[in-house]
């Protein structure tokens, strides 16, 4: 089971920006940004917050932060750095700077730490409308919308139905796995981290027999193949794609699905964290 927000937190942040979160009482919250020689910045409810303008990020900082996020080991994780994140217990951390001269450490110049909210039974009401038997689901929403714990609770429910349930994730975002812990996913699921999700689509469907598959974003045509593959052995698939509102939502489902739409159900999420609406397809 994995730890609290602030536990995770104090690990990873330095002294000066861990007490600075705790001066201001402030660790609700979807990102901490930060940037070199600028202020410390919180995203609230898909706002910038600054805490305070006189406290400026350093480059000392970004490497101390970035080592504390590494186990104190930079060069175990700088695979993951190249792809533009390290995986922490419980969240993900994005990584931007300047590194075409190779030296990938010393061209961090931006964080963005987020730290994964692990609600329980909120898709309680996505599972009573479906009638508690496993469907394809598209989870819907705008940006820090929740869709990821949506899907993280989703398999938790599943999985507790006793229904076999594996996920690719490709960030670590829906499980928060690493070496000692994940979420609680139930008593039934299996996952595969850390490499790309068409691929683990694949291995999870000849290896693991799931009945349900769940993953996070799907972003690529390629993604949307391995749907197909996975109906095509009467697996279900949950998932999730950003999206504004329902026209732009059919624009990308008609975009990366060239042959049928294989939903069942879209579930709606505003900027609230809240289900909008589920439409059965």
């Amino acid at each position: 089971m994995k730890t609290s927000s602030k536990v995770i937190l104090k690990k990873v942040l330095n002294d000066k920006f861990y007490n600075l979160l705790k001066f201001y009482n402030d660790f609700e919250f979807e990102e901490i940004r930060l940037r070199l020689f600028c202020p410390l910045t919180i995203v609230k409810g898909n706002k910038n917050l600054i805490l305070n303008k006189e406290v400026i990020c350093t480059d000392s900082d970004i490497k101390e932060i970035v080592i504390n996020c590494c186990d104190n080991s930079f060069r175990t994780y700088e695979s993951y750095v190249k792809q533009g994140y390290i995986p922490i217990s419980g969240g993900r951390v994005g990584v931007a700077g300047i590194f075409n001269n190779g030296d990938v450490f010393n061209g961090i110049t931006s964080l963005n730490i987020r730290i994964a909210k692990d609600i329980h039974n909120i898709a309680k009401p996505i599972i009573n409308y479906i009638g508690n038997a496993p469907a394809n689901i598209l989870i819907c929403g705008p940006p820090a919308s929740g869709k990821t714990s949506y899907l993280r609770d989703i398999t938790r429910e599943f999985s507790n139905m006793q229904y076999r349930v594996s996920v690719a994730d490709e960030k670590g975002e829906i499980t928060g796995a690493d070496l000692s812990a994940t979420f609680d996913l139930g008593i039934n699921c299996d996952y595969i981290v850390g490499i790309e999700k068409s691929v683990a689509i694949n291995r999870l469907l000849r290896m693991m027999n799931p009945q349900i598959i769940v993953f996070d974003e799907i972003g690529s045509v390629k993604e949307a193949e391995a749907i197909y593959e996975s109906l095509n052995s009467g697996i279900k698939i949950v998932t999730s794609i950003h999206s504004e509102n329902i026209n732009q939502l059919t624009k990308k489902v008609n975009l990366y699905f060239k042959r049928e739409n294989p939903f069942e159900f879209y579930v709606i999420l505003n900027n609230k964290f809240e289900i909008s609406e589920i439409v059965k397809l």
